[in-house]
């Protein structure tokens, strides 16, 4: 009985020891890693998108970079920086809201669309119908039935 308790108090002690504490460095109005053209107009894309990154060599260039690959955005507003504790292991999270140009798709509502879609078991590719546009994501009724709202980037169309 002694040995199991010490083994899950050790265990216990290991999850407690390992998770990743962050203070905060920094809180900006707006951030980013490319030139602003100021004759376009730019829209909220996604609000509260977190990226944490260990990159040893300008993890904060990546972190955003990865961002702005991601939702296909231009900068960032309302951003909070954070860094871990840890020492050995620097990690950088940057949370903020994605900002863009608006997206120009030539899908309309009822065209017929695949997605790839994520599950426990992998990912796979599903058909389905675009039920819902918006400047920044795709509403799809996939084959199953099930309501999805993606990004421009997530969608293909389909003949």
């Amino acid at each position: 009985m002694k040995k199991i308790l010490a083994i899950l108090f050790v265990s216990l002690f290991t999850l407690v020891s390992c998770k990743t504490k962050y203070e905060r460095i920094g809180v900006f109005t707006s951030i980013s890693t490319r030139n602003l053209d100021d004759s376009k107009e730019y829209i909220l894309i996604r609000r509260d998108v977190q990226e944490i990154t260990d990159v040893e060599e300008d993890p904060m260039t990546e972190a955003i970079d990865r961002i702005m690959t991601y939702y296909n955005g231009e900068f960032l507003r309302n951003v909070k920086v954070y860094a871990s504790t840890n020492k050995k292991q620097q990690k950088f999270k940057i949370i903020g809201d994605v900002w863009g140009i608006p997206y120009v798709s030539d899908l309309k509502i009822g065209d017929k669309v695949v997605v790839k879609k994520s599950g426990l078991l992998g990912s796979k590719i599903v058909k389905g119908e675009v039920i819902g546009l918006n400047p920044n994501t795709v509403f799809v009724k996939d084959e199953t039935g099930e309501n999805l709202e993606l990004l421009y980037n997530q969608v293909s169309k389909s003949k």
